[in-house]
C-alpha cells in the first residue's frame, strides 16, 4: 500500500481505504511466535555449523520447551534459507590390498616392458577354418 502510493501517508491511505490505521500495524499472534522461532532456529543452525536437518532441529527446539512440528521447521528454515550441509563420505575400499580371486593381477603395477611388442601376433592363428 505504502509502494503504490509513496507520496502519501499511513493515515491518509486508511482514510481512503476506509480502515483504522492500526490495522496497518497489526501483527497477528501466529506471527509473532514465528519470529521467536525462526531466531531460535537459525540460531540452532549457527550453533551446529548447518549441518542439523529438521528433525535434528525439532528435537533440539524440543529439548528448549518449544513444542512445534516438523512441518513447520522445515517451512521456517526454507523462508530463512537455511540449506543444511552434509559431510562428505570417505571412500572406502574393502580389498585395495588383496588381489581379487577371479581376476588376478597379473601386471603386479609393472607398467615398463623390457621390449616393445617382442613377438607381433599371428593373424593367422586366430582365423577359425571351417
Amino acid at each position: 500500500m505504502k509502494k503504490a502510493y509513496p507520496q502519501l501517508t499511513v493515515s491518509e491511505l486508511c482514510q481512503a481505504l476506509d480502515i483504522e490505521s492500526s490495522s496497518y500495524y497489526f501483527i497477528p499472534k501466529g506471527e509473532k511466535i514465528n519470529v521467536q522461532l525462526e531466531i531460535q532456529i537459525s540460531l540452532i543452525a549457527k550453533e551446529f555449523h548447518y549441518i542439523y536437518g529438521k528433525r535434528r532441529i525439532k528435537n533440539e527446539l524440543s529439548k528448549k520447551g518449544i513444542n512445534v512440528g516438523v512441518q513447520k521447521v522445515s517451512k521456517l528454515m526454507k523462508k530463512l534459507g537455511i540449506v543444511v550441509r552434509y559431510p562428505k563420505k570417505k571412500h572406502f575400499y574393502p580389498l585395495s590390498g588383496k588381489e581379487h580371486k577371479y581376476a588376478p593381477n597379473l601386471l603386479k603395477r609393472q607398467f615398463n616392458p623390457g621390449t616393445h611388442n617382442p613377438h607381433p601376433p599371428d593373424e593367422t592363428q586366430h582365423l577359425v577354418t571351417l
